[in-house]
């Protein structure tokens, strides 16, 4: 079949953000700064979970490549991962309190996987996981260019946190 490139392709495609993609692509390795060689990494992960048969492979690889979107090396994962990927996906307090505890349960069910041996991961929970993957990468990939490593990212994130207004004038 050919593959007709329309408007309507056009506009998913930017959507997509594939000429962002496009960009860090057309570098060189040694070109591409911290940020850009990290969401490779972090598409690298989620392609190759999409392409997984095996359930508790491909769950494992998206949730890796979730990690390496948002977490430091050195930071606790869960908590932060889901924070962070909730308020990267949703702009109101509902939504982000919805996505924050799926992340949650869904690391969860990772943690009892590998450290237990317990496999309670549904098909339900895999698509769950590629769909929030797959949004924080598409969310993340207009900002290259402006975010030139994860340290900047987590720094504007932890505004978004800890901007809001004082207790005292909640309350």
């Amino acid at each position: 079949f050919p593959y007709i490139l329309n408007n309507d392709v056009l506009e998913r495609m930017n959507n997509l953000h594939l000429v962002e993609l496009n960009g860090i692509l057309s570098k060189q390795e040694e070109d591409r700064g911290n940020f850009e060689g990290l969401l490779l990494r972090a598409i690298d992960f989620f392609g190759s979970a999409m392409n997984d048969d095996a359930e508790s492979s491909a769950f494992l690889k998206f949730i890796i490549s979730l990690e390496i979107s948002l977490v430091d090396s050195h930071e606790p994962e869960k908590e932060l991962m889901a924070e962070r990927g909730a308020i990267i996906l949703a702009d109101k307090y509902q939504a982000r309190k919805e996505i924050f505890e799926g992340i949650e349960r869904l690391y969860n069910l990772r943690s009892e996987f590998i450290h237990k041996g317990i496999n309670n991961i549904s098909d339900p929970d895999i698509s769950m996981l590629s769909y929030i993957a797959f949004g924080v990468i598409i969310r993340l990939l207009p900002l290259v260019g402006r975010i030139k490593a994860l340290s900047e990212l987590i720094e504007s994130l932890n505004n978004i946190k800890f901007s809001s207004p004082p207790f005292s004038e909640i309350i």
